[in-house]
Formats: structure tokens, sequence, C-alpha cells
């Protein structure tokens, strides 16, 4: 990943990527829930309204070949993509699960009032050019701190951080009847199609199979979580 630093990778658990997403403004209300399945016995079981997805998955040759080949067409046919959805470039190695928080909490503020730091990056940037929301990240050392701090409560041994990563995370959010695709190292929101607050969480699956399943029978390394409301404390 070219850029001008290059960040610890965050772990995929919904209790790391919680505590973080909290820190940074997300309200105590919402979380991060695994998925467990893709069969719909096992979405069911997902706390709703699912208003984001985060999805993790390797960085294969027929994978990242399906992801070429997906923004070449848009190139050249074009999508539809609405002027409030937040969408930001990255630009720091290995800050993939950042992003994709980021662009989970700032998509999701007709379900959720975000405070704190989120809040005040959204202000100053909801006007600027994706490569310019960037480089604001890229500065800002306060995120830098958060994101350590966050990458180092994995419960899997830490990464060297010189060591750029062979997975990614990506989020998937609903906007106006339709569900995007927001990754940071592709140059503009991907539509995926059709979607509802209501079916999100199922629509943003399929995807996810077509992307993985299709291309690659019996791959497992991939993991997917959900934003829905927060489960009461026991």
């Amino acid at each position: 990943m070219p850029g001008t630093k290059l960040w610890l990778a965050l772990e995929s658990n919904p209790e790391v990527i919680t505590t973080f997403s909290h820190k940074i403004g997300c309200p105590p209300t919402w979380q991060f829930h695994d998925v467990f399945g893709t069969d719909p016995e096992l979405l069911a079981m997902v706390p709703t309204p699912v208003v984001a997805v985060l999805f993790l998955f390797p960085l294969t040759p027929e994978i990242e070949q399906f992801a070429t080949d997906s923004v070449e067409k848009i190139k050249k046919e074009g999508q539809s993509v609405p002027e409030s959805l937040w969408f930001c470039k990255q630009k720091i190695g290995n800050a993939c699960g950042t992003m994709a928080v980021l662009h989970a909490l700032l998509n999701c503020q007709e379900s959720m009032e975000i405070e704190g730091w989120a809040k005040r990056l959204y202000e100053k940037t909801k006007t600027k050019s994706p490569d310019d929301r960037a480089d604001e990240l890229n500065e800002d050392t306060e995120l830098e701190s958060l994101h350590q701090s966050a990458a180092e409560e994995g419960q899997t041994q830490v990464q060297p951080q010189m060591d750029d990563v062979d997975s990614h995370f990506l989020c998937i959010v609903h906007k106006d009847g339709s569900m995007y695709e927001l990754d940071g190292r592709k140059p503009f929101p991907i539509n995926l199609g059709k979607s509802s607050p209501s079916s999100l969480l199922q629509d943003a699956v399929g995807s996810i199979k077509e992307r993985i399943f299709d291309r690659e029978p019996g791959q497992v390394n991939f993991s997917i979580m959900a934003l829905g409301p927060a489960l009461p404390l026991d």
C-alpha cells in the first residue's frame, strides 16, 4: 500500500473494533457483531437494524482481478453515487480496518448520532475530496494513536509494523435505496445495487458470496461483522 505511513493492522475482532469505534465517536448504544455464517438462520441472529457491514477478505489474485474488473467497468459505463456518501481514499498502509470503521460511522448518521473525534472529522471534511480527506487523516496524530492502541489489543500475534498484510477490510452501507462498497484503495465507491435499511445485511452477504464463493469455492479465510444495536450487558 503506497503512502507516507504504515500502521499495525487491526484484528478482525468485534470487541476490538467496537472499543475502537467507541473511542472515536460511535455511541455506546451501537456495536459491531460477528456474523457467524451466510445461511439465513445465522444472519437472523444478528441484532437489527444493521447499518453497516465490514468484510475482511484475502488479497488473492482472483479476488483482486474481480476488483480491478469492477473499477474498469464503472469507468466505462458510469454509475450513480449520492453526493451525501462520505468516501475517503486510503493512503496509510495497513489502515484498512480504521478506514472501514470510519466509512461505517460517517455514513450512518441517519441512524446514530456520532460524537467526539468522528463528528469533528466529518464537519471538517464533509465538503472535501476523497484525496483531501486522506491527507487529513495522514496528518492526524490522535487517530494514529487510537488506531495503534486498538491494534495492540488484539488476541492474535501483532505483526511487525513494517509488514504489509495480505488481507483487507472494506465497508458496505445503505444510502438512498442502494448499497455501496467503500474501499479506500479504489478511486470511488462501488454501487452494488438496490437495497434497503431492513435488508442491508442479507444484500451485502449476497454480494460477498459473489465476490468470494463464485471465484474461489471453498475459500474460508474471510470474516464479516455487522454494525447494529448494542446487546444488553449481562
